[in-house]
């Protein structure tokens, strides 16, 4: 048995097991059937969201959960749309501010350059312009556009006459 290849677990199987773990759980518990334990899951995780505030607001953190999920993954759909190919970035400065969403009508890669340092993660401070910056780069993939949504903040703010 010395010479055994080593099977890699990918980052998608390992939060995935994560996943089926806590849904076994879940059944053994409640009872529910194994066919209807996600949704019955995410119904009861939006009743605690709505009775305790502390977990967050449901909505929020579903969109949280699929940018999550673009950003962790490792599948296909990641692979297939690496930086080199968005054709489309955008670059944001802040200084300590904090980002909730990102949506975009097409493909894009964003760059968040935040001027707040302290207490980041040595490996993401980069030196840009001659300033250090804390980045983080996040990407819009296909299944995350929502060009319908843009254009209805677009319309809305074209409508206030904001610009």
């Amino acid at each position: 048995m010395a010479n055994q290849p080593q099977v890699k677990t990918s980052a998608n199987a390992t939060r995935a097991g994560w996943a089926q773990r806590a849904l076994a759980a879940y059944i053994l518990t409640t009872g529910v059937e194994k066919e209807s334990a996600v949704a019955d899951l995410i119904s009861n995780i939006q009743h605690l969201c709505q009775q305790d505030p502390s977990f967050g607001d449901f909505e929020e953190e579903v969109a949280r959960s699929g940018r999550n999920f673009a950003r962790d993954s490792d599948d296909d759909l990641v692979r297939e749309f690496n930086c080199e190919q968005i054709g489309t970035v955008i670059v944001v400065n802040m200084n300590g501010g904090l980002i909730n969403e990102v949506r975009a009508s097409e493909p894009i890669r964003v760059i968040f350059l935040d001027e707040d340092t302290e207490g980041g993660d040595e490996e993401r401070i980069y030196t840009v312009s001659g300033e250090e910056v804390y980045v983080t780069e996040y990407l819009v993939l296909p299944g995350d556009v929502d060009p319908n949504s843009v254009a209805n903040v677009a319309k809305e703010i074209d409508d206030a006459d904001c610009l």
